[in-house]
């Protein structure tokens, strides 16, 4: 039986960052890469109505007035069986508590932790949402 390939929104305003990471996820996990530069993209884009997305990274810090925390928040305002992976090099989460729906993982990270953490939250996001 085949399974579908999760649909993974990204925000990293680091451009060789984000487009290593839209290459390591589709290798990883087979999936679907949605990738902007900024919270306020990322969340215009989970605005829209029909998007499905499975799972989403994002930074903490990105160029913009929002940030990862942001994405997470209305992640789980409007969204809230979609995992949030808040990602950074330079914060964590003792500086501000992550939302409930979302898991801190510092940079750098080798990719069996990535791999493992994300496949662990696909499992058990709630189907459909």
């Amino acid at each position: 039986m085949a399974s579908i390939s999760p649909h993974i929104l990204l925000l990293e305003d680091e451009l060789t960052v984000r487009i290593l990471m839209t290459q390591i996820l589709a290798n990883l996990l087979d999936a679907q890469v949605t990738a902007f530069s900024s919270a306020e993209d990322g969340i215009e884009y989970l605005k829209q109505p029909d998007t499905r997305v499975d799972l989403i990274i994002t930074d903490i810090q990105m160029v913009g007035l929002l940030d990862g925390y942001d994405v997470a928040r209305f992640s789980l305002r409007h969204c809230p069986s979609t995992p949030v992976v808040i990602t950074s090099g330079l914060n964590g989460p003792e500086r501000r508590k992550p939302p409930e729906n979302s898991t801190f993982l510092a940079k750098p990270w080798d990719l069996a932790t990535l791999e493992g953490t994300l496949r662990a939250l696909l499992e058990r996001r709630t189907p459909g949402g």
